[in-house]
């Protein structure tokens, strides 16, 4: 007789055996568990699930002997079986081969180790489950150390028990039992396979063949860099911003200009007033909850020593973008750097996360507080991901002195003799886990001393309105709001830094393991996003570009200057045959109009800034040097129309009535930037949207 083949038809609870001949049930029920989500009461069941128009995406089958003995053969885990081929932003005109060179080298330092691994243990196992990526915009994660999973992961046949390599090697999975009555307690461990036929072979063969490009020598003192953004002569380099991160050290870029209407305490209540939010105790850390307008004026207070509050992670859990798509807009404007920091960034590995994926919501975040006399604002901690932090507001300190936030920053490879200053000095709380991780630590001005005496590097600097701080990936860092702060921080990873990325993410999973607090888990996916990125690299788009070492970001010299800045300027020097005079009203260098910042601005990438030494190779019109009449007539119109454009879009934005009436101003204007569309009525939203598609400078 043949073996009898039974599928589960239902999640674990409602599994209906009666179809089934009694004794090859019994013999089934011996060896079957329920799974743990069903276990748990979680919606999702780790046998069975339905997708659309109930078509069965994962269904665990039995083979079972023929009569007389009815004894399971085997059992299969049918898994993603189908494969979903991802799909890709396309690549940017300002990607080349270059930073996919240095991108690619990353992701192999990172994937090459694992990948090795995982063909190890594919010789160990001889039951395998089928797990091709499914993107249907969920991640899975070790179900003990909530790390999130890519390759070398086992399952329990028997109960669905998920494990990281990590978790088997410790032997963690000995402190699990099994629902399945037959095991005792053990588990029926398969290896997870994600990969196609030859897929891991062929990825071996090619990370381990990139070559590692030449990193230049960079001969820094290890002090604060501070770039004044408003000075033409002292635009950043992303060379320097690169570097400076590869580092660890701290970089203030001053003379963001965001607008005088954005971003400001009246911006947030007339906006989002009426929101609900949930604010912290600085000093308690208890949690309460308040209408946006309520926090807002009580976080304009000069001091609350009581209870001093804070708004963290705003919005908690929506993507800013999709909630806030203005503010989103405005914020993306303004940052330094936009090939690094930006969401869709060339230097950026998380823009290769394909459509379907779980990226790790990496902000922006908005971070509100009141000023923390006698206390500290966010607690000595250090992350997985670089960041840039930049303040839009500060309100005046209690003795009419400007305000502001003070940073205390460790050096990176001063992190290990750090902590354990700090044991000796006692300031290791009672706590369970890392408290660095926990963020239970200060940092007092005392500290400071002491460690420096000790020979650790400590930086402390105060961020202003209009600064934007860098921290790079394993810093050391904590925030002392001396006045009421609006800060808005997005983070970004960069390629230089995945090294500490990694190392910052083992020791968040060894806190994890320690405290079991199962609301902490791995959101970064740092190995997928790097095996996202290899995939991406071997598609048409990223295959057939072209190099330009001037783009290696090692030694770009082009401006990493925000995106609403309306010219380019050179990064490093001003143009020698210009003393930054107006030229019939266009201020080619120097300070910039403190009004021309548009509520939005362009959010392309910045034009490419040609340093001094290759300007030969360049046709003389795309140096920002001395230009004929007609070409600074064609330019001033630009620009005027772009200053017209911003104030205009301001102007509407302080208006309180959206439903009211408008007409387009720049069809009132006559001249070259006059309206076709003239006399048209518009409520407000209709009207920026027309100023933003038809009147905004290209």
């Amino acid at each position: 007789m043949a073996n009898i083949i039974v599928q589960q038809d239902a999640v674990c609870r409602s599994f209906n055996w009666s179809r089934t001949k009694p004794a090859a049930r019994n013999a089934i029920a011996k060896i079957s568990g329920v799974c743990i989500g069903c276990l748990q009461s979680k919606p999702e069941c780790r046998f069975y699930k339905e997708a659309a128009k109930r078509r069965i995406t994962e269904q665990r089958t039995f083979l079972v002997s023929p009569a007389p003995e009815y004894r399971v053969l085997q059992v299969m885990l049918q898994e993603h079986s189908d494969y979903v081929a991802p799909s890709f932003e396309s690549a940017p005109p300002a990607m080349t081969r270059d930073i996919v060179q240095e991108c690619l080298t990353a992701s192999a330092f990172i994937l090459v180790p694992k990948l090795q691994r995982h063909l190890a243990l594919r010789t160990l196992y001889t039951s395998k489950v089928i797990r091709v990526p499914r993107l249907d915009h969920l991640r899975d994660i070790c179900d003990y150390c909530r790390m999130s999973l890519f390759c070398c992961t086992r399952v329990c046949k028997s109960c669905g028990y998920e494990i990281c390599d990590q978790c088997m090697q410790e032997h963690k999975l000995e402190t699990t039992s099994c629902s399945a009555p037959q095991l005792a307690g053990g588990h029926d461990m398969a290896l997870v396979e994600p990969f196609q036929p030859g897929e891991l072979e062929e990825a071996l063969m090619s990370l381990q063949d990139t070559p590692r490009p030449e990193r230049p020598a960079w001969i820094s003192d290890g002090k604060l860099i501070e770039v004044q953004l408003t000075n033409g002569g002292g635009l950043p380099r992303y060379s320097d911003l690169y570097r400076a991160l590869a580092a660890g050290v701290p970089v203030v870029v001053h003379g963001i200009n965001a607008g005088d209407y954005n971003l400001t305490p009246e911006y947030f209540i007339r906006r989002f007033g009426s929101q609900k939010v949930t604010v912290i105790n600085i000093k308690t850390t208890d949690r309460y909850d308040l209408d946006l307008e309520a926090f807002m004026n009580k976080m304009c207070l000069r001091e609350d020593p009581d209870d001093p509050v804070k708004l963290k992670d705003w919005p908690p859990t929506d993507h800013f973008a999709t909630r806030f798509p203005d503010l989103f807009k405005v914020f993306e404007d303004c940052l330094v750097a936009p090939w690094l920091t930006a969401r869709k960034g060339i230097l950026n590995l998380e823009a290769s996360m394909p459509a379907g994926s779980c990226p790790p919501d990496t902000g922006p975040k908005g971070y509100l507080a009141q000023s923390a006399t006698g206390s500290i604002t966010t607690f000595l901690h250090t992350d997985m991901t670089d960041a840039i932090n930049i303040m839009f507001y500060a309100g005046v300190q209690a003795d009419g002195s400007e305000g502001g936030a003070e940073w205390t920053m460790v050096a990176r490879e001063d992190k290990a003799r750090t902590e354990e200053l700090l044991r000796e000095m006692k300031k290791w709380n009672d706590c369970d886990g890392h408290p660095v991780h926990a963020q239970q630590l200060e940092i007092t001005p005392n500290d400071v001393v002491f460690l420096r005496q000790h020979g650790i590097r400590v930086w402390t600097f105060v961020q202003r309105v209009g600064d934007a701080v860098f921290i790079a990936a394993g810093v050391l860092h904590q925030v002392r709001n001396l006045s009421a702060c609006i800060k808005i921080a997005v983070d970004f990873v960069a390629p230089c830094n995945v090294e500490h990325s990694q190392k910052i993410g083992e020791e968040l999973r060894e806190h994890r393991v320690i405290t079991q607090d199962s609301a902490e888990e791995d959101v970064l996916q740092l190995t997928t996003m790097c095996w996202w990125f290899y995939k991406r690299s071997k598609t048409y788009d990223l295959a057939g570009l072209h190099h330009d070492q001037r783009s290696n970001p090692w030694v770009c010299d082009f401006s990493a200057a925000p995106a609403y800045m309306p010219f380019p300027v050179l990064a490093h020097a001003p143009d020698p045959d210009h003393d930054g005079a107006d030229t019939d009203g266009m201020h080619l260098s120097g300070e910039p109009w403190a009004d021309t910042a548009p509520l939005s601005a362009s959010s392309s990438l910045p034009t490419p800034v040609i340093p001094v030494s290759l300007q030969s190779d360049y046709p003389s019109s795309i140096v920002p040097r001395k230009r004929s009449r007609a070409h600074d007539e064609e330019f001033v119109s630009k620009t005027q129309s772009r200053r017209s454009f911003g104030n205009k879009r301001k102007a509407l934005d302080s208006q309180e009535d959206p439903k009211k009436a408008f007409q387009c101003p720049i069809g009132r204007s006559g001249g070259r930037a006059a309206c076709t569309k003239a006399g048209t009525a518009y409520n407000r939203q209709a009207l920026l949207d027309h100023l933003e598609k038809v009147h905004k400078p290209r």
